[in-house]
């Protein structure tokens, strides 16, 4: 989990110049960025006998990093009021790290002393551990910050009278200290288990774990509130709930009132604890307790697993998974071919007379034959097609234009592709939606990719000056209504900086995106960047074997190993970029089974 993290001081000095619950990421290629460390390092610190005052401050900022985790050591850097009245809920997150803060030189040391301390915001953290970019809308390119810290005498030491509300962590420090987690909430389907992710700097798993739940119980981030449903509701007035994590993956939740639930909801809960916990114990065995007495939930005999889940009917299709993943891409002729041994798929998507130009693939029931979404043609006169491997493709009744690569909502018969700023979902050749514009006037979309659990759609979004950023939007489903439902596109929102220009959009799991692109603070090199969905920890992988040129498209997952093409040949990561089966491989756009 540590892995990731590190990437947020990757972040920070940019701002100042398939659908299986839960899910990790794969081994990264290269180590921390910028030289930051790999181990996590929380300085305790306290307030040094003499220490002047722009010491105290120095100091005491060093503290904040230890704030989460040993409460004591900033508080003592401030006055007996300042303690009372300072809270440390809140956390604002400033470039660099604080190794070089830039803290002011007091030219002398009066009894009372202003130190003004300066920076670059980059993002904030709320108490309740979602993170968000500063600027909100500008994919945290940041703004600038300052404060004057008032310092007096207390017993002839200096003592901090007026900190700014809640700690200030730089990005370095955060990125070793804060780790992500995931909370799971349901779309309004139920179909799908929707990662909310958080940030907490508690260690241990018993403490994760409670502060887990206490997320759960307040619900889902802003962001997600309208399109996501809880399970998890709060306990009676009185009551408390609460989690036991033990020996060897046990773990026991106690949630008043839990046994008066549907058998339905109980299941459900079930469900949703398991994809939650997944992040303090891969394979967590439960307990659901209702007054300390275990609740029954039918069909789910003994401790509760994913095992257990997986083999319910309500419940399979959430942690369905189908390994080992398949890739594909387009050789030279347009026609489908396999990324293990290259051969065209059979039937007539294997044939010569294919010519397409972008393509996605899916499962939608393991036994049929795989869906296929494909783009056929170039520029404004591009067609869209839908059908399978078996019977071939049928040409949509979609207006022609200049579309994206298509992209599968996973476990649904729908697929979804853009053109200029209109988003189709497209559920058959003769049936679409064209969503209403949720863009800023003059913006277009390039490329996209919904998330495994089809709650998000990731986008590269350009704009009129020609800046192609990652955007992120939620996928609102209602829930269906005499079989059918309806669908809209809520908080479109940037979450990379405008000093990149991409190109691609890939999954790695349901929490982290990979792009490719270039980026223009190091003067348009051509690179590949991962980063978690709220946009933090922007890492650069590695790009070593590829030649030069931007990759043009990208594809990845959970468990399998990326792909990209580009200047007309597929590579795939393993110790390097190479060609499949160590062979220059030609062909485009790659992708993996949705």
């Amino acid at each position: 989990m540590r892995r990731t993290l590190a990437g947020v001081a990757a972040l920070a000095i940019l701002a100042t110049g398939c659908s299986g619950v839960p899910t990790s990421s794969k081994p990264q290629a290269i180590g921390p960025v910028q030289g930051g460390p790999a181990e996590s390092v929380k300085p305790t610190n306290t307030p040094q006998p003499g220490a002047d005052a722009r010491a105290i401050v120095q100091e005491f900022l060093r503290a904040n990093v230890s704030e989460p985790v040993d409460p004591r050591g900033a508080h003592e850097f401030l006055t007996p009021e300042e303690q009372r009245n300072w809270s440390d809920q809140k956390v604002t997150i400033l470039s660099g790290s604080v190794d070089n803060a830039n803290v002011a030189v007091q030219s002398s040391a009066p009894p009372v002393a202003e130190i003004p301390v300066s920076g670059t915001q980059i993002g904030s953290l709320s108490p309740d551990g979602t993170y968000s970019l500063v600027p909100a809308t500008s994919g945290g390119g940041g703004q600038p910050w300052s404060y004057p810290y008032a310092l007096n005498r207390v017993n002839g030491q200096f003592r901090i009278s007026d900190a700014p509300p809640g700690l200030i962590v730089y990005a370095q420090e955060f990125a070793q200290v804060y780790r992500p987690v995931r909370l799971y909430f349901y779309d309004q389907s139920e179909q799908h288990l929707v990662p909310d992710v958080r940030y907490t700097a508690k260690e241990s798993p018993q403490d994760i774990a409670t502060w887990q739940l206490q997320r759960l119980i307040e619900g889902a981030s802003t962001q997600l509130t309208d399109a996501v449903k809880n399970e998890v509701q709060a306990p009676p007035t009185g009551a408390h709930a609460s989690v036991t994590v033990g020996n060897s993956g046990t773990m026991s939740v106690e949630l008043p009132g839990s046994s008066h639930l549907s058998d339905k909801d109980k299941k459900l809960l079930a469900a949703q604890l398991l994809a939650t916990f997944a992040d303090v114990e891969p394979q967590p065995a439960l307990t659901i307790t209702d007054g300390g007495t275990p609740i029954d939930v039918p069909g789910f005999q003994g401790s509760i697993t994913e095992a257990t889940a997986a083999h319910d009917p309500l419940t399979s299709g959430l942690f369905r998974n189908i390994d080992p993943k398949p890739v594909f891409y387009l050789d030279v002729a347009g026609r489908l071919v396999t990324g293990d041994d290259g051969k065209p798929v059979p039937g007539p998507l294997g044939l010569g007379d294919s010519a397409l130009t972008s393509v996605a693939v899916a499962a939608i029931n393991p036994a049929d034959p795989y869906e296929v979404a494909a783009t056929k043609g170039t520029g404004s006169n591009q067609t869209f097609w839908m059908g399978n491997t078996q019977t071939g493709l049928h040409k949509t009744t979609v207006p022609n234009g200049s579309f994206t690569r298509p992209s599968w909502a996973a476990g649904l018969p729908e697929a979804w592709v853009a053109k200029g700023a209109t988003l189709y979902q497209v559920t058959s050749p003769r049936d679409f939606t064209a969503l209403p514009p949720f863009l800023p006037s003059g913006d277009s979309i390039s490329a996209l990719r919904l998330s495994p659990d089809a709650s998000r759609i990731a986008m590269i979004v350009t704009g009129p000056t020609g800046i192609a950023q990652l955007w992120i939007c939620v996928v609102v489903r209602t829930a269906p209504v005499d079989g059918t439902s309806s669908v809209h596109i809520a908080n479109p929102l940037p979450i990379m900086p405008p000093n990149y220009h991409l190109s691609d959009v890939a999954w790695d799991d349901n929490m982290t995106l990979w792009v490719v692109g270039t980026d223009a603070s190091q003067r348009n090199s051509h690179g590949i960047w991962s980063l978690t969905v709220d946009g933090a920890n922007i890492e650069a992988q590695s790009t070593s074997g590829l030649p030069q040129g931007a990759a043009d498209s990208i594809a990845t997952g959970s468990g399998v190993l990326p792909w990209v093409s580009t200047g007309g040949y597929v590579f795939k990561l393993g110790a390097d970029w190479e060609g499949p089966n160590h062979h220059i491989t030609a062909g485009k756009s790659p992708v993996y089974l949705e």
